[in-house]
């Protein structure tokens, strides 16, 4: 499909499964609140969706283990209802604007010209 160019349409019409999406994420550290073990984080564990990969390993060199990320206060005070509804998953998870920060971090500290 498509053909190995910049911006191939037919590639990015693809898109990324859940378990692709969530093992990048996982990757760059852009996932969980509480960074996980040197050794990794197993998908099946920690997946968006069920039915995950068995016994596929994640780690990421980007954050320290054990890096805690917390939930910034403006979230509780705009999204209230939304934090109570969810709050285990607010607990173990990052929130989108987090994560959108986070991979922005990461490509920084790859290539500092990234978002040029």
């Amino acid at each position: 499909v498509g053909n190995n160019s910049s911006g191939d349409l037919e590639h990015l019409l693809l898109g990324a499964g859940p378990h692709a999406a969530h093992a990048i994420l996982l990757h760059m550290g852009a996932a969980l609140r509480v960074q996980g073990p040197e050794e990794g984080v197993r998908l099946e564990e920690n997946m968006f969706v069920p039915g995950g990969p068995n016994d596929v390993w994640m780690n990421c060199h980007f954050r320290d283990v054990g890096d805690q990320r917390e939930l910034p206060s403006w979230i509780n005070q705009a999204f209230s209802a939304f934090h109570k509804a969810g709050g285990a998953q607010l607990d173990t998870f990052l929130v989108g604007y987090e994560i959108c920060e986070q991979v922005r971090m990461y490509h920084k500290s790859k290539d500092p010209k990234w978002e040029r």
